[in-house]
């Protein structure tokens, strides 16, 4: 069989649902996990740290000081838990009810796992800027340099030269600007996140600035404003003139609006199972879907 026949379109195979754990067992893997909190309809409440896992039962311990409303005659409170779980490198989602306990402690009743999945939405931006780190504690107190490695829901990563200890406080202090128009740097890319209706405000903006800009969607809801001509399939051509590298010995992955030109500069160009319409058009073979680890089964056909 050739690498053609290996790789030729194919409708996908329906998607498998994602077990769903169903003793405290298994339940615990997630003890530990970060956590972001929101109300049914998406209102952020809080960030916790998911522990004391038995059953369908959990605590949320709540890192902010914020005071949460909560009447004491409430009844338990229906939740949204979001978390990232490196254990199996997946997003997780939970559902379950909470209610305050003393220091800033939330009891979790009638939790489950809802979905477990690689989930692009579980947004982590990346940074890798200048910054100092306060220490309130320890023997190494006051202000020292770092870099801020990312940012995502719950927390940032640093890189440091000191070492820092689960419990550690600290205050993070990175440089704001209320105008980008007064940044004195070139920009590639301005990203922008919204969480309902991007590909409805990415119409209005390339309507309006498409003759000066490219605007594309990247995500569920990240939407990328860059110069013209400017592309994921622009970086693949300087690679390949750089590298001699022809189209025919080029292979790529894609999902979304701005991989479309990226696929149209190689031969092997690989829509994923759940990737837009318009990019599996684009692609001229097709991979399962991201949370049944589509690349890699393509990449070990390969290896």
């Amino acid at each position: 069989m050739s690498l053609l026949d290996l790789f030729k379109k194919k409708a996908p195979e329906p998607p498998q649902k994602a077990a769903k754990p169903d003793d405290g067992g298994e339940m615990e893997i997630y003890s530990g996990m970060r956590v972001e909190v929101t109300d049914t309809k998406d209102i952020f409440l809080f960030v916790a740290k998911l522990l004391g896992l038995r059953g369908d039962q959990a605590e949320l311990h709540q890192y902010s000081e914020d005071e949460i409303p909560f009447p004491a005659d409430q009844e338990p409170m229906p939740v949204k838990i979001r978390g990232y779980s490196d254990h199996e490198r997946k997003a997780v989602y939970m559902e379950g009810r909470i209610s305050p306990l003393p220091h800033r402690v939330w009891a979790v009743t009638e939790l489950r796992v809802s979905r477990v999945a690689n989930d692009r939405a579980f947004f982590r931006l990346e940074t890798n800027r200048d910054a100092t780190v306060t220490m309130f504690s320890g023997l190494e107190m006051g202000e020292k340099p770092c870099k801020l490695v990312n940012i995502s829901i719950g927390g940032a990563c640093i890189s440091s030269e000191r070492r820092y200890h689960e419990g550690d406080k600290f205050m993070l202090r990175v440089k704001l600007v209320e105008d980008v128009r007064r940044v004195k740097d070139s920009f590639i890319k301005v990203s922008a996140y919204k969480k309902h209706g991007v590909q409805e405000a990415t119409k209005e903006l390339r309507a309006k600035y498409g003759q000066r800009m490219k605007v594309t969607i990247s995500g569920d809801m990240w939407m990328d404003c860059m110069a013209t001509g400017v592309c994921k399939g622009q970086a693949i051509q300087l690679l390949q003139d750089n590298l001699e590298i022809k189209p025919e010995e080029t292979m790529v992955f894609g999902d979304q609006l701005n991989d479309v030109e990226m696929l149209q500069r190689a031969y092997y160009s690989f829509a994923v199972g759940n990737a837009r319409p318009e990019v599996k058009k684009t692609a001229r073979f097709q991979a399962d879907t991201n949370d049944r680890d589509g690349v890699l089964k393509v990449l070990k056909l390969l290896l």
